[in-house]
C-alpha cells in the first residue's frame, strides 16, 4: 500500500488547502520533502496520524501548551457566526491499482462574541474503489486502518529521526520487548489463550455442584488460585503503567538537564547518561555469565562428580596393561575349544586328566581378561575424553568466573562514578537544578521499587499458574474414576492441551521473531555504520536487552555517539518493519539530523537498499539533504518538494524543490 495523494485544509500551518502528489514508481520508491525547522515538516506527518487515528504523535509531549489543530490565522480571522473547516484526506493506492480513501474532518465555529469551539470529536470516513466507482466503505473505519497499519505498530513506519537517539539511551529492554511484542501482532493468540482459561474456569466452576466432595474441593482451590492470579495479573498492569509513566518523567528532567543552559549541567547529564547505559549494560553481561556458568555445570556436572571414579578405572586399566595382562595373551574359547577336542596345539593328548591337560586348564585363569577385554578398550577410549571435558570445564569455568569478576568491577567503578556525578548535580547551586535532582532522586527510587514489585509479581503469577496447572492434573486423576464426568474430562483434557500449545507457540514465535531481528538489526547497522570492522555483534537477548559489541569482545552501547545511538535506532526499526510483515508506506522526520557528512552518504547510498519495495518519505532540513546527500539518493528519488513558511499569510507553502 502507498500513497498517491494527501490534501491538507486548515490544519495547523497548512492554511487553506494543499495538496501534495507522492511517487508509487517502485524503481523511483523515495518522496524527499525539504524545509528549514518551523516550515511543517512534522505537521505533515502529524496530519496523516491525525486522519488515520485521530492523534498526533509528535505533539503529546507538549499536551496543554500547543496552539489547536485548526490553523491560527485563520481561526482568527474568522467571521462571528462562521465556520471553518480542517479536513485531512489521504489517498492510498495498492499493488492492483484500487484506491482507498480515508478522510477526517471537523468543523469549528465563531459565536457571534467572538469565542471559538472546535470540537472534541472528529467526523472520519472511508472510501473504496469498486469497479470505476468509489463508494463509502460498509466496514468498520478502524478495521480497515488496522488491516494497513495497526495502531500498534504505526511507530515502526512513521517516526521522527531526531528522537531516535533516546530509544537506546535509557534503560532499553521495556522499550525493546514492547516494539518486538507490538510487532509481533500476537494479540490474536493472547485472546485465544485468554478464552481458554475462561471456558476451562466456566466446565469447571459446575463440578464444585455436581461432583463428590474432593472434585468440590480440588475446583474450589482452582477457581482461588485463578482468582489469584487474575488479581496478580491486573497487579502487574497497574505497575507497569506507573513504571511507563515514572520512565517518562525520568525521560523529561533528563531533557531538561542534557539541553540546559549552563555547560556543566549539560556535560554532567552526559556523563550520568552514559554512566547509567554502562552499568545497565553490565548488569545485562553479568546476568549472562551467570546463566552460562550455571549452564556449564549442569552441562560437566555429572563428568565432576564421577572423576575420580573415572581416575582409578583408567589408572587400573593402565596398570593391567603395564603388567602385560592387556590385551590377553591368548582367549578363553581358544583354551575351551582345545580341553574339548582333548589335543593341544602342540599334537599331545589332552583328553583325559592328566599333568598336560591340568596344565592347558590352568591357563584358562589368565585367559579370563579376555571376557572384559572389549568393554575395558572401549571405557578407555571413552573416559580419556570425558576427563578432558573435565579439565577443560575447570578452565571454561576460570574464565568464565574471571569475565564475572571483571564485569562485577567494572561496574562498581561505575556506579561509584555515577554516585560522584549525582552529588556533583545535586550540589549545583541553582535552584532549578536542585529541584530536579530531588524529584529525579525520588522517582528513581519509585522506579527502583516498581521494578522490583513487577518482578515479584512475575513470580507470583508463575506460581499460581504452577499450582492451577497442578491441581488441574490431579482434578483430571479424580475424574477418570468417575464415568458420569467422562466427556467433560475430554473436553477439559482437549482445552488444557490447546491452551499449552498455544502458550507454548506464543513464546516460540517471540523468541524467533527476536531473534531475526537481532540478525536484521546487526546487518543493517554493521553496513550503514561509517566505522567498518569496528562492531562485531548486535545482540538481542532473552531479556530483550540490547547490546553492541566492538571488535575486542566488550559491550560498547554506553558510549556510543548520539550519531550511532541513531544509527541502531534506525536499523532496529528497519529490522522491525521488515519482520512486521505489513505493506506500509514508511515516512521518516529528520532521519539524517545528528549524523556527521561522511557518515550521510554512506547512509543515503544503502538506506534505499534496505527498504527496497517501500514507498519512502524523507522529511528533512537543508542540512540534511545536501549535495552529497542528494546525489546518492536521487537514483531513488520520484518527488521532490521544498515547504517553505509565510510568515505574512502564517501559512506554509508547498513548492516543487530547486537544486541550489
Amino acid at each position: 500500500m502507498k500513497v498517491l495523494r494527501i490534501e491538507i485544509e486548515n490544519f495547523r500551518q497548512y492554511r487553506g488547502k494543499t495538496s501534495i502528489a507522492f511517487s508509487t514508481d517502485d524503481e523511483k520508491n523515495m518522496n524527499i520533502i525539504q524545509g528549514v525547522n518551523g516550515a511543517g515538516k512534522t505537521n505533515l506527518m502529524n496530519a496523516i496520524t491525525w486522519c488515520l487515528y485521530g492523534t498526533e504523535e509528535n505533539l503529546s509531549k507538549y499536551a496543554g501548551k500547543r496552539l489547536p489543530i485548526v490553523n491560527d490565522a485563520a481561526l482568527r480571522e474568522l467571521a462571528p457566526n462562521a465556520t471553518i473547516e480542517t479536513r485531512v484526506q489521504l489517498v492510498l493506492i495498492n499493488s492492483i491499482g484500487e484506491t482507498t480513501i480515508f478522510e477526517r474532518r471537523i468543523v469549528s465555529r465563531k459565536d457571534e462574541n467572538g469565542n471559538t469551539r472546535i470540537p472534541d470529536v472528529s467526523d472520519f470516513h472511508a472510501y473504496q474503489q469498486k469497479g470505476s466507482d468509489m463508494k463509502e466503505s460498509t466496514l468498520d473505519k478502524n478495521f480497515l486502518v488496522n488491516r494497513i497499519l495497526p495502531k500498534g505498530v504505526k511507530g515502526f513506519f512513521f517516526f521522527d529521526g531526531e528522537r531516535l537517539d533516546e530509544f537506546f539511551k535509557e534503560e532499553n529492554s521495556a522499550k525493546v520487548k514492547e516494539a518486538i511484542l507490538d510487532v509481533s501482532q500476537l494479540s490474536l493468540l493472547d485472546r485465544a489463550i485468554t478464552h481458554l482459561e475462561k471456558t476451562t474456569s466456566s466446565m469447571r466452576g459446575d463440578l464444585r455442584y455436581q461432583g463428590s466432595s474432593r472434585l468440590s474441593e480440588i475446583t474450589t482451590q482452582i477457581a482461588e488460585h485463578e482468582k489469584k492470579r487474575d488479581n496478580l495479573r491486573e497487579e502487574k498492569k497497574r505497575r507497569d503503567k506507573e513504571l511507563g509513566q515514572i520512565n517518562e518523567e525520568l525521560a523529561k528532567i533528563d531533557e531538561k538537564l542534557r539541553t540546559y543552559s549552563l555547560p556543566l549541567v549539560k556535560e554532567l547529564q552526559k556523563q550520568r547518561d552514559e554512566l547509567e547505559s554502562q552499568i545497565a549494560q553490565l548488569e545485562s553481561s553479568c546476568k549472562e555469565t551467570k546463566l552460562e556458568i550455571g549452564d556449564k555445570i549442569i552441562e560437566s556436572g555429572p563428568i565432576i562428580y564421577s572423576i575420580e571414579a573415572m581416575n582409578y578405572a583408567l589408572s587400573q586399566i593402565q596398570g593391567i596393561a603395564k603388567k602385560g595382562d592387556l590385551p590377553p595373551k591368548m582367549k578363553d574359547t581358544f583354551v575351551n575349544e582345545l580341553l574339548e577336542k582333548g589335543e593341544c596345539i602342540c599334537g599331545n593328548d589332552i583328553s583325559h586328566d592328566s599333568p598336560a591337560r591340568q596344565k592347558v586348564a590352568g591357563f584358562l585363569k589368565e585367559a579370563k581378561i579376555s571376557e572384559i577385554y572389549e568393554g575395558l578398550t572401549e571405557l578407555k577410549f571413552e573416559l580419556n575424553p570425558l576427563l578432558r571435558q573435565a579439565s577443560e570445564f575447570a578452565q571454561a569455568q576460570n574464565q568464565l568466573r574471571s569475565k564475572l569478576s571483571e564485569s562485577e568491577k567494572k561496574m562498581g567503578e561505575a556506579r561509584t562514578k555515577l554516585k560522584d556525578v549525582n552529588a556533583r548535580l545535586a550540589g549545583i547551586n541553582i535552584e532549578e537544578i536542585t529541584n530536579l535532582e530531588i524529584a529525579r532522586r525520588k522517582l528513581d527510587s519509585n522506579r527502583t521499587t516498581c521494578l522490583v514489585d513487577i518482578r515479584l509479581f512475575e513470580e507470583k503469577i508463575k506460581n499460581e499458574i504452577s499450582t492451577i496447572e497442578s491441581l488441574a492434573r490431579e482434578l483430571e486423576k479424580e475424574l477418570d474414576k468417575n464415568n458420569k464426568f467422562q466427556q467433560l474430562n475430554e473436553k477439559l483434557k482437549v482445552a488444557n492441551e490447546a491452551y499449552e500449545l498455544l502458550v507454548k507457540v506464543k513464546q516460540r514465535l517471540i523468541d524467533d521473531i527476536r531473534k531475526t531481528i537481532e540478525q536484521k538489526t546487526h546487518e543493517y547497522f554493521t553496513s550503514l555504520t561509517w566505522k567498518k570492522g569496528e562492531f562485531s555483534k548486535i545482540g538481542i537477548d532473552e531479556g530483550y536487552n540490547v547490546s553492541v559489541i566492538n571488535r575486542f569482545g566488550n559491550e560498547c552501547l554506553g558510549s556510543l555517539s548520539a550519531g550511532e545511538r541513531q544509527l541502531l535506532a534506525l536499523s532496529f526499526l528497519a529490522a522491525l518493519r521488515e519482520v512486521s510483515g505489513f505493506d506500509a508506506p514508511i515516512i521518516i522526520d529528520t532521519p539524517l539530523g545528528r549524523i556527521s557528512k561522511e557518515p550521510k552518504e554512506n547512509i543515503a547510498e544503502l538506506l534505499p537498499k534496505f527498504l527496497k519495495g517501500s514507498q519512502v518519505t524523507m522529511l528533512t532540513t537543508d542540512e540534511e539533504y545536501n549535495t552529497g546527500v542528494r546525489e546518492k539518493l536521487l537514483p531513488h528519488v520520484g518527488k521532490e518538494y521544498r515547504l517553505e513558511f509565510d510568515e505574512q499569510n502564517s501559512q506554509t507553502v508547498v513548492k516543487p524543490y530547486v537544486a541550489a
